[in-house]
Parts: C-alpha cells; structure tokens; sequence
C-alpha cells in the first residue's frame, strides 16, 4: 500500500491546455465590440448633451422672466421706462451667463421696449444682420445692444400677440443655426413681459471640435489596438509555426538551426530550444568518442589477451625453429637447401617482429624515460632511411630542435614507422619533411607527405590494429606509434592540408620549455 501511494504521489498532474490564439482572438473581437459601444456612447452623448443644454437655457428664461416681474412689481410708482432702465445693471448679470439673449416687454400690438439685449461679439454692432443664416460665433465676449435681430423680433411679437392673460406662454424656435427659448407671460391688459435666451442648434465650435477630437482620440486608440493584436496574432501564428518545423526536424538531426521568432517570448523559447539542441548534440558526440574509447579499449584488451596467448605458445616454438634453422645455415648446404633455410629465417623474424610488437603495445606502465634530443634522434632515423627513400626518388628534409624526456628505443620506432610510411606514400621526386618545434609546453613533430592519404571513408580506422592499405603491410605500424605516443602522455593526429597529409605526434615538454 505504501509503494502504491508513493506511486501515485508521483504521478504527473496532467493542466489542461489553453490556446493563446483563442485568447488573442477573444481581445481581438472585445476591442472590436468596444469600439463600438464606445462610438455609440459618445454620439448618445452627445445628444444628452444638446438636450440638457436646451432645457438650461429654458428655464434661464423663466428666471429671467420672473426677475422682471419682479422688480416691475417692487417699484410700481414709476413708469415702464424708468423702471426697465433700474432694471438693466442687474439683468445684464442675469444675461453674461448666458452670453446670448434678451428681457423686455411688448404690447399686443407688436411695439417692443427692451430691458437688456446681450449679443455676441460679432452682431454687436449690427442688429439688423442674419445672425441666424451664420454659426460658430458664440464666443466667449458678449456686448450689450439696443435691439434684437430681426429674426429674434418677429418671434418674440407672434408670441406676445397670442398669449393669454394668466398664461406662460414657452416657445421654442428653431433658426437655421440657433434654437430661440422663449417665455411670455401677460402682465397687463396692455403690456406683456418676455424673456429670450438662444442657444446654438449646432453646438459651439469650440465644443464640437472638443467631441470631435475625443471621438477621433478614441477611435484612434481602439484601432490601434485592433491592429495591435491583429499584429500579435500574427506573430503569434508564425512564430509556432516556425518551432513546430524545427521541432519536427531536430529529433533527426540535431544539427538543425531553431529559427528566432520576432514575438520576445516565443524567441526565449528558441534559445533554449537551440542551446537544448547543442546540450544535446554535444553530449551525443561526447557519447560516441566514448563508444568509440571503450571500444578501443576492448579490442586493446582483447588484444592483450592474444598477446599473451601468443608469448607463451608461440614464442618458445618459434626461438626453437630459429636455433635449429641457424644451425642448419652453418652446416654445407647444397643451393636450393641454403635458398630454403634463408626463406625461413626472414618469415621466423617476421612473426618475431609481429610478435614483439604485440608484447610492446600489451605491457603496462610508463615507460622508462631519459633526456632524448629529438632533433638528432629524426636526423638518424632518416639517415637510416636514406638508402630507401633514395630508391623510390624521394628526399627526407629535417627542420627544427626540441629535446624533452622519453624513451628513446620507442620513440625511435615511431620515427620509423612515420617516416617510413611518408616515404612509401610519396610520388616520385617528392619530398618528406620532418618539422620540430616546442609551443605551449608541448614538442611537436610533423611529417609531411605529398601522397594521396586515406580515404575520407576511412580515416576512423587509420589507427586501428591490423588497417593497411598495402597487400603486404601488417597494420600494425600506426597503431603501435599512437600506442607508444600515448604512454607517454602525448597525441598522434593524421590530418590532410592543400593536398599534403600531415602526421602531428605532440609529447609533454620539460618543465622551463617555452
């Protein structure tokens, strides 16, 4: 029971997966939707907003109309002309809020005698024009006059010719560019009071260019972000395709480039995909150098089994032959028995040199090491080689010193195999360097050959035990030199350069080299 719950414990909580596109297109289709309500909201505003204006204004006029009344009726000795002339100061404070408008009475046969006429700027000095045939000059000044515009006249006489005696007769007129609020009330048989207040039916200018701003503010940033979004879907959209691709491709080849989407967080997604991809394929190359390494290393120890399988069945059998052969060449031998009794003696100190060589790469331990000046050391064993390499047209050239700490006899051996192998790869009339340097605490030597060198297909198996490309080659010449270089702590490296192969053998340098 208790494994069970532990069990379950780990049992991955599986989220349900949210798709940023539906999101995106959700705020897609809410700005959408707000940009409209919000259009709708300003145009209903806007409407309220001549609405209430309208309904201020008509009720100004009653205030204004019933401040006549009454001081007509706090002073009743004087006349109407004395009294409307008392009357103006104080109207006139009524009328600046309004900017716009006019108090006064008339009688029902038409005359008018007027209290206070306020105007805007622009009719101030001429009654008589079309006020009503222009708009836009509702301006902030305001001018007192001597009389109404013709327009406003012929509106306030119909009305006082028809109200009644304890009527409030409201009227409201619509002018071309203003709308005319006003209110008639009888006082006597003889005289009616009226108060008029306009208003623009086209609003000010000042506010309507302020609506039209605002709504073209809104309108603006709702279509920004409509764009905006539309642009981030967009991105959004290409940039999973793209990973969806190189999610698709890596799994074969790691190698392949993840592509960097514009969207930031996508683009983080892709760096760590891309440096996963790289882990990656850097830790399966780790893995194969070490699959290789190991593999390596068992066919060394399954060769050094063999070795030693060797040493003790054969080696013995073959000193023997070699003794009593040795004997037989010292004894009178007719020709054809001396050519025989040669014959066997190279074939006995061939599988002798196979056979020291496998012992050589079988033993354990370091070497044994001396002060070794490696340049006189190459000189001599190209020297040694002269006579061959001379036979095949080719010239050995040495260049450079170095000296460290080595086992001479060995590394002798794979001066000889190097140079050896150069000297049979080269055409005719080439020429075999030998370079010698001390760099970054190492010495290196270089052997450089003019041959063809080894196929691209195979040059993994160049240090393999037993890889020749000569029918009567051992393959054992390479893997020894790397054997015997590696004991000492160094590398052996085949490289091909401007069609020249080049042999790179570096060994540690004495402590105080350069």
């Amino acid at each position: 029971m208790a494994g069970a719950a532990l069990d379950l414990s780990r049992t991955p909580v599986t989220r349900r997966a949210t798709s940023l596109r539906g999101r995106v297109l959700l705020l897609l289709g809410l700005a959408v939707a707000a940009l409209l309500t919000a259009a709708r909201a300003v145009a209903q505003l806007h409407g309220e907003r001549a609405t209430v204006r309208e309904s201020a204004a008509a009720s100004q006029s009653e205030t204004l109309l019933h401040a006549l009344l009454a001081r007509l009726a706090d002073a009743p000795s004087r006349t109407p002309p004395e009294t409307l002339a008392s009357l103006r100061a104080p109207l006139r404070m009524e009328l600046l809020a309004r900017r716009d408008g006019g108090v006064g009475l008339c009688a029902p046969n038409g005359s008018l005698t007027f209290a206070e006429v306020l105007l805007p700027a622009p009719f101030a000095h001429g009654p008589h024009g079309d006020h009503h045939g222009l708009s836009g000059h509702h301006g902030p000044e305001a001018h007192r006059t001597s009389a109404l515009l013709p327009l406003d006249e012929d509106v306030v006489r119909e009305a006082c010719g028809r109200v009644t005696p304890g009527e409030t007769l409201r009227v409201r007129f619509v002018a071309p560019n203003d709308v005319l609020l006003l209110t008639v009330r009888v006082r006597t048989a003889d005289e009616r009071a009226w108060a008029l207040v306009r208003v623009p039916n086209r609003g000010d200018t000042r506010g309507a260019l302020r609506w039209q701003l605002t709504i073209g503010l809104l309108g603006a940033l709702a279509l920004a972000l409509v764009l905006l979004t539309a642009h981030t879907l967009w991105l959004l959209r290409r940039g999973v395709g793209e990973l969806r691709q190189a999610l698709r491709a890596l799994p074969g080849d790691l190698s392949t480039p993840v592509p960097r989407p514009q969207a930031m967080e996508l683009a983080e997604v892709a760096d760590g995909l891309a440096t996963m991809a790289r882990d990656l394929a850097d830790a399966q190359a780790h893995t194969h150098t070490l699959e290789r390494s190991l593999a390596h290393q068992e066919r060394l120890a399954g060769l050094g089994r063999v070795v030693a399988g060797v040493a003790h069945e054969v080696r013995n059998p073959l000193a023997a032959m070699k003794l009593r052969l040795e004997a037989m060449a010292r004894r009178p031998l007719d020709d054809r028995s001396a050519r025989d009794v040669g014959v066997c003696l190279g074939e006995l100190a061939r599988l002798d040199e196979v056979v020291g060589a496998l012992l050589l790469v079988s033993r354990k331990g370091p070497p044994a090491r001396e002060p070794v000046d490696l340049g006189a050391l190459t000189r001599a064993r190209a020297a040694s080689l002269a006579s061959v390499a001379s036979a095949r047209g080719v010239t050995l050239r040495v260049e450079g010193d170095a000296a460290l700490q080595a086992n001479a006899s060995q590394l002798a051996r794979v001066l000889d195999n190097l140079l050896r192998n150069a000297v049979e790869a080269s055409p005719d009339g080439c020429t075999v360097r030998v370079t010698l340097a001390v760099c970054d605490g190492a010495c290196e030597l270089r052997v450089i050959d003019e041959g063809p060198g080894v196929p691209a297909a195979r040059e993994e198996e160049l240090f393999e035990p037993f890889f020749t490309l000569r029918p009567e080659g051992l393959g054992l010449g390479l893997f020894l030199s790397r054997s015997l270089v590696e004991s000492h702590g160094g590398t052996l490296r085949y490289a091909r350069h401007d069609g020249l192969t080049v042999f790179t053998a570096r060994l540690p340098a004495p402590e105080g080299s350069p």
